[in-house]
């Protein structure tokens, strides 16, 4: 059961986040605020660049798979993280967005991010000082539309994580 009481703030999901992807396979790193991955945007949206929160780099066989996790836990900004994640999916593979279990119990299979945009909800929930991650809707493979842009950030990914080619 969720601790009613228990607010918390997005910067606390990063590390149970991490750990998700490291259970699915995953090398994974933390990047918010640190501005080490960054997807470049230019003047399109706004804002000069976007930075992932969590980002996981799997290889199997000869195939490479970026994942990417943006987390909001206000509700105030869950369209902004939808944002994110719709320009995300230009170079990863899989995009989710975590949300607090309370809001993303009310997100279910056949919803519009499931059908629309195919990506993944991530519920998190703390009980305590416990934080878990559930998957509410796993994210569907995305062809990436941007193939250059996807390798320089796999090259950032990779220096980061300190993985050879």
């Amino acid at each position: 059961m969720e601790d009613a009481k228990a607010k918390f703030k997005e910067e606390e999901f990063y590390e149970p986040l991490k750990k998700w992807l490291e259970s699915e396979g995953y090398s994974a790193l933390v990047t918010a605020g640190k501005k080490q991955i960054l997807l470049i945007t230019g003047p399109l949206l706004g804002v000069g660049y976007l930075e992932p929160d969590v980002i996981g780099y799997k290889k199997e066989g000869y195939e490479e798979y970026l994942t990417i996790i943006e987390a909001k836990a206000d509700p105030m900004y869950i369209f902004d993280g939808l944002g994110r994640c719709y320009v995300y999916q230009t170079v990863a593979d899989y995009v989710y967005l975590a949300l607090p279990k309370k809001l993303a119990e009310k997100i279910g299979p056949g919803s519009f991010f499931e059908r629309e945009f195919r990506i993944g909800i991530l519920s998190v929930n703390k009980v305590n000082d416990k934080i878990d991650v559930e998957v509410k809707i796993r994210a569907q493979r995305i062809y990436s539309h941007r193939h250059e842009m996807r390798m320089v950030l796999m090259d950032m990914v990779k220096a980061a994580l300190n993985i050879r080619r």
